[in-house]
């Protein structure tokens, strides 16, 4: 419940912050990009959706930005947390590492993406997310080999950022997955939020991980929603973004709630 209040406050406070500031906290270019960037970050640190990730990058218009940020993930009776760092270099190329940590696990993943086609409405981007799961004893080696498009599509008739992914799951012994998500992002009542503030959703059998801490799609399906408010400038070269994400809504006992947010730098 504090976690939900925090994040409540977060959002009233982002709404509000532009009317008591000279200096707009939203730039016209977040509030009227296009509508296929989503500009945020996945639970492992990608650009992209909550467990999906997007063709695009997090800083579009920015040829070289990077990123650090940090979820914390309540499940059940215990906690997680995700610090990530975030770079992407050329306007193409994006470099990942992240540290999912819980009571009885730690789990090292490092990502990197490539895009490499852009158009005006769509993107489409190859990626793989390398790790190391359950460090100690019992390690084991594993990765996520993607390929996803992201296009301005809709949900429910709202125009939407959509990505679609497909990938391969390689696993220790020689056992792999066939991966399948669908992620979408679109603006919240953009007549009372002014579209400072968007709604999140995907679906899939494939995680942020082939371990995580919530949200694990390794034997079924996963859907999972949230809110994300576009990032907020804090000068000219400088922005942080807010996440709140329900994981796996349809299991009560893998349910999860996780609040993220990341700071943002370009030259």
């Amino acid at each position: 419940m504090r976690l939900k209040n925090v994040l409540a406050a977060a959002l009233l406070a982002a709404v509000c912050a532009p009317a008591a500031f000279s200096a707009p906290l939203f730039s016209s270019q977040s509030l009227q990009r296009p509508i296929w960037q989503t500009e945020g970050t996945t639970l492992s640190g990608a650009a992209g959706h909550i467990v999906t990730p997007g063709a695009g990058l997090l800083w579009e218009d920015a040829s070289f930005a990077a990123a650090a940020g940090y979820t914390f993930i309540a499940v059940g009776g215990s906690f997680a947390q995700i610090p990530f760092v975030h770079m992407h270099l050329a306007d193409q190329v994006e470099i990942t590492a992240a540290l999912d940590t819980r009571t009885d696990s730690i789990n090292l993943l490092a990502g990197s993406k490539w895009r490499f086609y852009q158009g005006a409405s769509s993107a489409a981007a190859l990626g793989f997310l390398g790790q190391l799961t359950d460090i100690g004893p019992s390690m084991a080696l594993g990765g996520q080999l993607y390929a996803v498009a992201t296009f301005a599509g809709a949900i429910l008739e709202w125009p939407a950022a959509t990505s679609i992914l497909v990938g391969y799951t390689m696993k220790k012994q020689g056992k792999s997955d066939i991966d399948f998500s669908v992620g979408f992002q679109t603006p919240l009542l953009p007549a009372v939020f002014e579209n400072r503030i968007n709604f999140l959703f995907d679906v899939g059998n494939v995680s942020y991980s082939m371990n995580p801490s919530a949200a694990d799609a390794q034997y079924r399906g996963t859907v999972n929603a949230g809110l994300r408010m576009n990032p907020m400038h804090l000068g000219d070269s400088m922005r942080m973004g807010l996440q709140l994400s329900v994981l796996d809504i349809f299991d009560g006992g893998d349910r999860a709630l996780a609040l993220g947010m990341n700071v943002q730098l370009t030259n």
